[in-house]
């Protein structure tokens, strides 16, 4: 990926989400017609809008999300004179390897478990400004918080996703609300349950043991010291949750910019998901690992990266 590129906006904005649409909309295409780049106007009329509309008429939001996908590199826009709504759209080959990435990511289900326990949060969060509203759980759907990764929730998930936040007390029933604990969670950590807990964890001094063989490597923590004492074969909920924990408390302290701080503690979150899971396997710790090694490259120069790159990659190895 070439230094030009742009990040797409959250999947959890509006801007985001139709990005994402647009790119899925684009693949299927390419699947139906691999040799006609459609126009714009296709697009709205996917979406069932209307689409014999000159600029004025079209969606507010078009314009905006044309222009992110053109400056992220993902989509080529061939433009012709007139209207921007005539113009045909291809997906570059960063493109098509964004929507394969994305596709993969969606099909992670403890992440998908934590994403729909934060969207039910964070949408309780912006319907309670409505004092008199007593929501019902379908219309969370009108919402982007009901998406990961661009792609709808089912039912079943967000019913699930309640009931986890309702035994943890962090949403209360009938009618749907937050809790003071479910406040303090947006407020404090933007609904991510997860770092919401674990902030709540006492704080102490520890010795963490890493099983997998990367060498004799020192890493502070906190206020202790967690040793690792590798071996190669496999890794524990255990100590991916306590990888994770190390990997959230180092993410400041890097030299990292903002976005990538965010997220290595995303890769965090799913780390801590994956080791809740009864069954962790390697595959994922070994892609979970490798897309925490990527983000740490940035902040090489760090002594505690180096220490977590090889961490890291002694796991991905194994």
């Amino acid at each position: 990926m070439n230094g030009k590129m742009r990040l797409l906006p959250a999947p959890n904005t509006l801007l985001g989400f139709r990005c994402i649409q647009v790119l899925d909309w684009l693949s299927d295409m390419r699947l139906e017609k691999p040799n006609v780049f459609p126009e714009v106007r296709f697009f709205l009329a996917h979406l069932d809008l209307p689409a014999d509309v000159d600029e004025g008429a079209a969606p507010e939001w078009l314009p905006h999300v044309l222009s992110t996908l053109g400056s992220s590199g993902l989509v080529t826009l061939h433009k012709v004179l007139g209207s921007y709504l005539d113009h045909s759209l291809q997906l570059t080959d960063e493109g098509l390897r964004d929507v394969a990435e994305r596709a993969e990511r969606r099909r992670d289900r403890p992440a998908r478990r934590a994403t729909a326990r934060q969207g039910v949060l964070r949408w309780l969060d912006e319907v309670s400004t409505d004092v008199h509203c007593e929501p019902e759980i379908q219309t969370i759907f009108s919402s982007p918080w009901s998406t990961y990764e661009g792609e709808y929730f089912t039912i079943g998930e967000v019913v699930d996703a309640c009931a986890y936040l309702i035994e943890q007390e962090l949403i209360g029933k009938d009618p749907y609300r937050l809790t003071a604990a479910g406040i303090d969670c947006v407020d404090d950590h933007g609904g991510h349950v997860s770092e919401y807990f674990e902030d709540k964890k006492p704080r102490s001094s520890f010795t963490t043991h890493f099983h997998q063989q990367v060498g004799n490597l020192q890493l502070a923590q906190g206020n202790g010291d967690v040793q690792q004492n590798q071996r190669v074969e496999g890794m524990s909920g255990t100590d991916l949750a306590l990888l994770a924990q190390a990997l959230r408390e180092a993410a400041p302290v890097l030299g990292l910019p903002e976005a990538k701080q965010a997220e290595l503690a995303h890769v965090a979150t799913q780390m801590e998901e994956a080791a809740e899971s009864d069954d962790l396997p390697q595959s994922r710790v070994q892609q979970l690992m490798d897309w925490s090694r990527t983000i740490l490259t940035d902040a090489s120069q760090s002594a505690l990266a180096q220490v977590l790159i090889a961490i890291t990659g002694g796991v991905a190895g194994g």
